[in-house]
């Protein structure tokens, strides 16, 4: 009995993080070349990134709105 409360009580307390991951580059629009260490922000997000040297960036927004200005 025991055993299916601590169960049921972690169930219950138990939050569950989802995040979105956005991965895209940046590449100027004439030549396409790589535009490394420009800014990259989700905009209404307190939330940003910046691009590596090949202008590739990672960007984690959360799912649930969480960070919103």
């Amino acid at each position: 009995m025991l055993r299916v409360l601590l169960l049921f009580i972690s169930c219950c307390c138990t939050q569950t993080f989802a995040q979105r991951i956005i991965t895209g580059r940046v590449a100027d629009s004439g030549t396409h070349a790589p535009l490394p260490f420009a800014s990259v922000v989700m905009p209404g997000c307190n939330t940003g990134a910046v691009t590596d040297e090949n202008g590739y960036f990672t960007l984690t927004v959360p799912a649930d709105g969480e960070g919103k200005k």
